[in-house]
């Protein structure tokens, strides 16, 4: 992570996102959900 605070940019995203990047109610990390799309 201190790599990428060097950047503009990423500091820039990192403040948009970070308010997204709490777990949903009653899940300690990410949830596990289907996979939707497959890019081969």
């Amino acid at each position: 992570m201190a790599r990428l605070d060097t950047k503009a940019r990423d500091r820039e995203w990192h403040a948009m996102t970070e308010a997204m990047q709490i777990p949903l109610r009653g899940e300690k990390l990410w949830a596990t959900m289907a996979q939707v799309y497959f890019n081969p």
